[in-house]
C-alpha cells in the first residue's frame, strides 16, 4: 500500500493523507495514531484532518473523509 501525506498552511491547518486501496476509517485512524498533525498544534488554528482513498482499480477518488480538530 502507497501513501503520500501534504500540509497546508492558511487561515487554517489541513493535514491531508492520501493512501490507495483503504478505508477512510483506517486513514483517520493512521493520523490520529502516528500524530500527524501534532506540529500545528502550537499555531492556535483548527486543523483538519482529511484522509482521501484511490482506487488503483478506477484510478479515481474512492472516498475522502474530512475531520475538524480544535
Amino acid at each position: 500500500m502507497r501513501k503520500y501525506d501534504c500540509n497546508i498552511k492558511g487561515l487554517s491547518m489541513h493535514n491531508r493523507l492520501f493512501k490507495f486501496n483503504s478505508t477512510n476509517k483506517t486513514t483517520i485512524e493512521q493520523i490520529k495514531s502516528k500524530d500527524y498533525y501534532s506540529p500545528f498544534k502550537i499555531c492556535n488554528k483548527e486543523i483538519h484532518l482529511i484522509g482521501v482513498n484511490f482506487s488503483t482499480e478506477t484510478r479515481n477518488i474512492q472516498e475522502y473523509i474530512v475531520e475538524t480538530m480544535n
